[in-house]
């Protein structure tokens, strides 16, 4: 894949920071530097660099099994009223994702709300009465198959889900919360200055993050913008599914590394699933070629991505053409 990255100006060094930044967002500059064989401050320099210029991001992602209901919505506006949609919905923190689409639907959003109250206000308030869309749908994922990220390089053996499949009943307490709210707002902060914001010893704040992370519970990411990768083309695809196959057909699309997301769910469809590809060609063959071969599969629905306004809480991506200026 490397060979294929349109970038600016990324060197080799960029490149190598960038796949251990993949691995843990919050890998500290001097383990970072033994790693790729420079100094600390050039380190330092380098991310703080590729941050500034929205090459890199930093999410904090929470594992959605166990803070509310994740939802997707599937949402036309009104015409000639996208852009006002879109400047609406990307200043809602619990919007993570936003697509603008072509199709039956003008965007894609993901997004996680505390429980069915926010969502049924959300809806109605947010988009029914204040954006007056001529038409929202709601597609709740009942089982996420695949959940991974476009990354420089290939998926690393046992790890295509950012979060593992734990049977954990875990309940995040107000400290989890603190601390989550803390490193949303720097991911990369030292546990000692947490420790300083939140009152507590540093130690507790080191033994927790560890623990919510050896339990799959949160992980503090950096992802690169997709057109950073070379990744032209995003595609929603909504398929429904013979009943009785719905786990196998999922199984299979989690097997394609275009595929970056899987997930069983409710509604008109059965199965909703995230695919990037580096030309129109790629996505042609693909839908031609390896979909088409699925056993199981009923009819489909592709949704062409034709702007990203949101990445994993991001709203500074290049991705691929946008409509508008959003500032």
């Amino acid at each position: 894949m490397l060979a294929n990255i349109s970038t600016e100006a990324l060197d080799e060094l960029d490149l190598m920071l960038i796949k251990e930044m993949e691995l843990d967002g919050r890998i500290t500059y001097l383990e970072l530097a033994k790693k790729v064989g420079t100094s600390d401050t050039t380190v330092r320099r380098r991310i703080t660099s590729l941050l500034n210029s929205g090459t890199i991001h930093l999410s904090v992602m929470i594992n959605s099994a166990h803070v509310g209901i994740p939802i997707y919505l599937a949402v036309k506006a009104r015409p000639g009223e996208v852009d006002i949609m879109i400047k609406h919905l990307n200043s809602f923190q619990n919007v993570l994702h936003i697509v603008l689409t072509s199709g039956r639907y003008d965007a894609i959003i993901a997004a996680n709300f505390k429980d069915i109250e926010e969502l049924h206000q959300f809806i109605t308030n947010e988009i029914g009465i204040k954006l007056k869309v001529t038409s929202v749908e709601s597609m709740l994922p009942l089982s996420v198959v695949k959940r991974a990220l476009p990354r420089l390089g290939d998926d690393p053996p046992n790890e295509t889900n950012i979060f593992p499949n734990k049977n954990s009943k875990y309940i995040f307490d107000e400290f989890d919360l603190s601390l989550i709210r803390e490193l949303e707002i720097s991911p990369r902060e030292s546990s000692t200055k947490l420790a300083k914001t939140l009152g507590a010893n540093r130690f507790s704040v080191s033994r927790r993050l560890q623990k919510l992370k050896d339990m799959g519970l949160l992980r503090v990411f950096c992802h690169t913008d997709p057109g950073k990768l070379g990744y032209s083309f995003q595609v929603v695809i909504l398929i429904r599914v013979d009943p009785s196959q719905t786990p196998s057909v999922a199984n299979a699309l989690a097997g394609y590394k275009q595929i970056r997301y899987v997930s069983i769910i409710t509604g008109r469809f059965d199965i909703i699933v995230w695919a990037w590809f580096q030309s129109s060609q790629d996505m042609t063959d693909f839908m031609q070629r390896q979909l088409s071969s699925i056993p199981g599969v009923l009819s489909l629905e592709t949704l062409i991505g034709v702007g990203i306004f949101k990445f994993f809480g991001s709203d500074k991506v290049t991705g691929f053409g946008q409509f508008g200026s959003f500032e």
